[in-house]
């Protein structure tokens, strides 16, 4: 039994001596960053993987003992504030990990606080910060809280700024955090006082009739003052009383001061009160009176009896016969009979007048220009138009002279010719009486802004600048066969940059050819179904691409011509919903080249409506009802560089109002003061939006730039389809029925005297 046992022993520990080490892959701590106090200690555990690894002894060590220290269990000791890398070794294969261990001090426990005040006084509308001191100094939890036993008397914030609000007392307390203690301040808050610095009287004359009463008002400085207490007095109480509370009482004709004195301060003021008597005729001197017209006649008006107040209002019952102004100065206006009334500003019932009698003399009373600034260049010409005051005077001889004839001279008949670069002033000297007139003229090297302008008649050729455009002349002979053909006529302008585009009738005989041109020279003959019957409605460009909108009377049917930069042109029938003519058409063109057109028409049934139509790039045509309109009227259309497109149309509801559409919607109204006929204008340029509005009843047309009046002119009509022209530099022009107007001035009066029908500005 030994043998086997022995045996037995000797095999166990042969297979003993055989078992395969396994060595550890990884060694991970259950923490790799932490947290603890001075004096504190924590246990790291080591995992090791595989969890069967027969080698499984590690060591610890530390980066910074003095700070935290591990001892070969994992055990951290903290020592000192800092920080120190804590990192377990495995023996086997020298794995690693480690643990960043932040050593923080020990907290410190609050023992109490205290307040700088105990008790503290304050005035409405003070604040004053309250300083909380936490004790011990080097506590470790210093945050505390703050609150008012009456928020109404003074409220504090979590700084300790405390606000006085109303008069009283509260009690501010501080607490802290850490432990519950507290400290208190007794507040008492006194009410403010604003001193009286001042007194006036609203109004310092007051009128009064015998046996009525009138309430002063008057005005304290500051108007916050406390104290509003005041007391009265009159000068002369046998014609005014005044009562406690500054009610005054006519006693008798006749004037008195009273006196305002405050009771804080002694400030004082004095108004003068008049006791006076009740108008009962107005007499005016003369009681009839010739006066020529344009001259002047100054009237008088006594009110009766003598105690009454003096004031009158003077008033004409047919101003275009002769006006009065608020002095009683007649002015003749024209021949005829007129009556100026002076009433009784009191007691408008009491009037009266002198009979007035304005007769013509023609003898001259003065001159004056159409213009009193003139700009040209050199080489250009201008006539001067002299206008006579009256304008029937009998002897309208003058003379003219030049400054500086080497800058420019003038004619027997007053045209200018522009010679050379400089400044010179152009007189107008009447053989009647001497009168003046002068324009300052202004020649310049450079080419400027052309304006270009064509009337209103059979056969319209271009101005520019006031001269008959000397390019309306021949074609060049290299252009085509047609070239003897010469201009008769300019239907249509548009300009928006450097470039002046035209639709022109060229004659040869019998013969006719409408060509689009640019810049006066032709691009392409227009594609007219009928010719000598096809009239252009309406013009517009943008970037080289021109759009018309064409009539043709043969069958009053419309299309669209679009010409594109290189001359080809295509057409669309523009059809819709209307029955009739519609009633104007408008087009601009969009930045991605469609063409939208805007008109007011009516359908089959009688039924009115706003229109947009858009020709789209690809050929296609859309009609879009925008809106039901009460009765016809015609609306203007602009698209800016962004793309965004606005329809200046008449509102449905109110005559006078003008409803601007942007992208379809409502973008804003406009009603200028005034009544306004159908007469409107839209320019959109350099981000902004200008309108035209004439208004026939009052002579008037007014100019805005986004909703604001920039100008309001005395012209009351306007033909051409763009009056509004605007430069890069931000001037403004405007064609009226016959004058062109630069920034709300007078810039041009057109050839002849013709109504202008096209306009435009050439940068």
């Amino acid at each position: 039994m030994k043998r086997i046992f022995f045996a037995l022993a000797a095999l166990l520990t042969l297979a003993a001596g055989c078992t395969k080490e396994i060595d550890p892959t990884s060694v991970v701590l259950d923490k790799h960053e932490l947290t603890i106090a001075v004096g504190e200690a924590v246990t790291l555990a080591a995992t090791i993987a595989p969890s069967n690894a027969t080698n499984t002894a590690v060591n610890w060590s530390s980066s910074k003992p003095s700070v935290a220290d591990v001892d070969k269990d994992g055990k951290v000791t903290a020592f000192a504030e800092g920080m120190a890398s804590i990192t377990v070794t495995t023996l086997a294969g020298g794995l690693t990990d480690a643990c960043i261990i932040m050593v923080t001090s020990k907290p410190v426990p609050v023992t109490g606080v205290k307040l700088d005040k105990t008790s503290y006084e304050m005035t409405e509308g003070d604040v004053y910060q309250l300083s909380a001191t936490v004790e011990p100094a080097n506590a470790t939890n210093i945050a505390v809280s703050w609150s008012s036993s009456n928020d109404e008397v003074a409220s504090v914030d979590n700084l300790g700024y405390v606000r006085a609000h109303n008069e009283g007392k509260a009690t501010i307390t501080v607490r802290t955090e850490d432990g519950g203690f507290t400290a208190k301040c007794e507040v008492t808050v006194a009410k403010f006082v604003i001193p009286v610095t001042g007194i006036s009287f609203q109004t310092k004359d007051v009128a009064v009739q015998k046996g009525e009463s009138a309430q002063l008002q008057w005005r304290f400085e500051p108007q916050s003052a406390t104290d509003t207490g005041v007391k009265f007095t009159s000068s002369n109480t046998q014609a005014v009383t005044v009562s406690a509370d500054g009610k005054v009482m006519g006693v008798d004709y006749g004037n008195a001061t009273v006196t305002i004195t405050t009771n804080d301060g002694g400030f004082t003021d004095e108004c003068t009160v008049n006791v006076r008597a009740v108008a009962e005729g107005v007499t005016v001197t003369p009681a009839s009176v010739e006066v020529p017209e344009g001259r002047t006649m100054q009237l008088t008006a006594t009110v009766s009896p003598a105690g009454a107040t003096q004031t009158v209002e003077w008033g004409s019952n047919n101003s275009d016969v002769a006006t009065v102004d608020e002095n009683g100065l007649v002015t003749g206006v024209k021949k005829g009979n007129v009556r100026i009334v002076a009433r009784s500003k009191e007691y408008p019932d009491i009037q009266g007048w002198c009979e007035v009698t304005v007769i013509q003399d023609p003898t001259l009373v003065g001159i004056s220009f159409d213009m009193t600034e003139l700009q040209l260049t050199v080489g250009q010409t201008y006539t001067l138009s002299v206008v006579y005051n009256p304008e029937y005077a009998a002897n309208k001889n003058v003379s003219w002279t030049s400054s500086n004839e080497d800058v420019a001279t003038v004619s027997a008949e007053g045209k200018i010719m522009a010679l050379t670069e400089g400044t010179t002033t152009v007189t107008a000297t009447s053989e009647e009486g001497g009168y003046t007139a002068s324009c300052t003229v202004t020649v310049s090297k450079e080419e400027g802004t052309k304006v270009y302008y064509s009337f209103n008649s059979s056969f319209p050729l271009l101005y520019v600048n006031g001269e008959l455009d000397p390019l309306s002349g021949t074609f060049d002979e290299y252009l085509e066969q047609w070239y003897k053909f010469r201009c008769i006529q300019v239907s249509c302008i548009y300009s928006e940059g450097p470039d002046l585009y035209t639709v022109e009738v060229y004659q040869n005989g019998p013969y006719y050819k409408d060509y689009l041109c640019k810049n006066r020279r032709p691009v392409c003959e227009m594609p007219f179904s009928s010719p000598r019957y096809d009239d252009a409605i309406c013009m517009t460009e943008r970037n080289g691409t021109v759009a018309l909108v064409v009539r043709s009377s043969l069958n009053d049917t419309y299309y669209i011509i679009r010409t594109m930069p290189d001359g080809t042109s295509t057409t669309c029938n523009l059809t819709g919903s209307f029955k009739n003519s519609p009633y104007s058409f408008r087009a601009a063109i969009a930045p991605d080249g469609s063409i939208h057109i805007t008109a007011n028409i009516t359908n089959s049934f009688g039924d009115y409506y706003l229109a947009l139509y858009q020709y789209a790039p690809d050929g296609s045509l859309k009609e879009t009802l925008m809106k039901k309109k009460n009765t016809a009227h015609h609306s203007v259309i602009d698209i800016s560089e962004e793309g965004d497109i606005y329809i200046l149309d008449k509102d449905n509801d109110d005559g006078h109002n003008y409803v601007l559409y942007k992208n379809g919607e409502v973008f804003t109204l406009i009603n200028p003061e005034g009544s306004f006929n159908s007469q409107i204008a839209l320019s959109i340029s350099g981000g902004h939006i200008y309108v035209a509005i004439a208004d026939n009843n009052n002579d008037k047309t007014t100019i805005l730039r986004d909703g604001t009046v920039l100008y309001t002119l005395d012209d009351d009509w306007f033909n051409c389809e763009h009056p509004i022209q605007v430069t890069t530099s931000g001037d403004v022009y405007f064609a009226s029925t016959y004058h062109i107007y630069k920034n709300g001035s007078m810039y041009m009066l057109s050839a002849n005297e013709n109504p202008i029908g096209c306009f435009a500005v050439v940068e």
